[in-house]
């Protein structure tokens, strides 16, 4: 650890940042990971599809002569195999680890917009500019709403403004474990903004302590996205947090990323699959 509180770099541990971390990054080397393993499924699949036809045309075909109905042959040589196949290795790919921690923090994170949305209008949590422009057109009344003031301290470090989303933080009650629980972690997501280490442990006892399900179930993600989060500053494993946050989730996120990714993939390998069986006819 560096003088200054920080990991040091290439190490991981729990609530302790290698630098200052900025709101939407880890979201975004998620879908990095995405499109990788998309590429990497749409390359395999390009070779596979007619590797596996000429295989099956081999085996059919022994002594020379065309089969009696070639319609089984053309099919596996097709575009809609290709895109069968590219959906199974993409599934091959993305399931595990990575399902998980995408379904969970996409769960999470449609509840957070929502909430974000209702108290502010703003519909991008890492937007920058139109964080500036909520916070500039909506000075801090002294009887805002505590929601709104948890918007407005999301969006004070989306900006940078840290010490007046610590101000936010300072102002919102604490009349119920609810309450105490939302101001640590916005607290937590301060001081990661600031690259300083936060207690991870004493988050996840607030979240075992809590004892309505659906705040402790949507925390539990919160806190397993912080400490994922600070985890991928130092380049390690920043899936498996979300885990330790699988029991109070308890499936809520059940069909997240089948709406979310796989039924817009599937839609994608369909429309493709037709375009190509147009343009090449003979494929089909």
């Amino acid at each position: 650890m560096t003088a200054n509180g920080r990991a040091l770099p290439g190490t991981a541990v729990d609530g302790v940042p290698c630098r200052p971390y900025q709101t939407g990054q880890h979201a975004r080397a998620l879908s990095r990971m995405l499109l990788w393993r998309l590429l990497a499924s749409a390359v395999i699949a390009g070779i596979l599809t007619p590797s596996i036809g000429i295989l099956v045309g081999l085996v059919v075909v022994r002594d020379g002569s065309p089969p009696a109905d070639p319609l089984p042959l053309r099919l596996i040589g097709s575009p809609v195999a290709l895109g069968l196949i590219l959906l199974a290795v993409d599934h091959l790919l993305v399931r595990g680890r990575l399902a998980r921690t995408l379904s969970t923090l996409i769960w999470a994170g449609k509840s957070a917009l929502v909430e974000l949305r209702a108290t502010t209008g703003v519909t991008r949590p890492a937007d920058r500019g139109a964080a500036a422009q909520w916070l500039a057109a909506h000075p801090k009344p002294m009887d805002e709403q505590p929601a709104v003031t948890a918007s407005r301290a999301h969006l004070q470090v989306v900006v940078g403004d840290l010490d007046g989303a610590r101000a936010s933080v300072a102002s919102l009650p604490d009349l119920t474990s609810g309450d105490a629980l939302l101001k640590a972690v916005l607290g937590a997501q301060i001081e990661l903004a600031a690259g300083q280490p936060f207690d991870a442990d004493d988050l996840r006892a607030r979240v075992e302590r809590e004892s309505d399900p659906e705040i402790r179930a949507y925390m539990a993600v919160e806190v397993a996205a912080l400490i994922a989060q600070a985890r991928w500053t130092c380049g390690g494993d920043h899936l498996s947090p979300t885990d330790w946050a699988a029991p109070y989730i308890a499936g809520r996120d059940r069909g997240t990323l089948l709406r979310g990714y796989w039924l817009p993939l599937i839609g994608l390998a369909l429309v493709t699959s037709l375009v190509l069986g147009i343009i090449f006819p003979s494929a089909t």
